[in-house]
């Protein structure tokens, strides 16, 4: 009697979503994958592969192809609207939630986390934190200084906050990979060289942009 052939399926074998079980962050091997995840999870919603590949800044041929990957693996949704599919995150896959999720939302809000920690650092002599500069601008290019004013308490804490300072730095310029520059004054030092017209402090007061602490109008206005 014959029997019926068949073929035998490993585990091995399998189809499953997230090809290495073991190694799911292979996913982000490419450069092309991290900008378009990266824009999905700080952009939310459902958006076509061309704008997305352009919003990310990703050709759209490559996009195309990282896209299908994607969506094979589970990472996305995808859905078709008219004569375009629509792509979302599928934030019910362990990879997204649990990992590219904080990931890329941790790496948003690393300016004002380094900001946080200065003001902890420094506390209580420090009042407020303030970016300035190209980060602040978004001009910046990865080697760029970061470029922070320390608002003291007074005098007092600004003469203890400039004697912490260079610890500080250099404590968090090798946490956060880039050089963290401290101009450390106190909120009356900032008015008098308002009044007075000094350019930097006019810059910072005009494209500065608070990570902790007090704001730029109470400190300027002395409040």
């Amino acid at each position: 009697m014959r029997t019926r052939g068949y073929k035998k399926r490993t585990l091995g074998q399998e189809s499953r979503p997230f090809a290495s079980y073991s190694h799911p962050l292979d996913v982000l091997a490419s450069k092309p994958v991290v900008r378009l995840l990266r824009y999905l999870v700080t952009h939310p919603g459902a958006i076509t592969g061309r704008q997305l590949a352009s919003a990310a800044g990703v050709h759209h041929s490559v996009a195309r192809q990282a896209l299908e990957r994607l969506t094979r693996e589970g990472l996305l949704e995808r859905r078709r609207a008219g004569t375009a599919y629509l792509y979302s995150l599928n934030r019910k896959a362990y990879v997204v939630a649990e990992i590219l999720e904080p990931a890329f939302r941790s790496e948003a809000g690393w300016l004002e986390r380094l900001g946080k920690e200065i003001l902890m650092a420094l506390r209580p002599s420090a009042e407020s934190v303030v970016l300035y500069g190209s980060w602040a601008r978004g001009t910046a290019v990865p080697r760029s200084d970061v470029d922070v004013l320390v608002v003291a308490t007074d005098a007092a804490g600004r003469e203890t906050a400039e004697r912490r300072a260079d610890e500080v730095r250099g404590r968090l310029s090798e946490r956060f990979g880039r050089f963290v520059s401290l101009l450390v004054m106190t909120a009356e030092e900032i008015r008098k060289k308002l009044r007075r017209g000094d350019r930097l402090i006019r810059t910072i007061a005009g494209e500065g942009r608070v990570l902790a602490g007090r704001s730029l109008a109470e400190i300027t206005a002395g409040g």
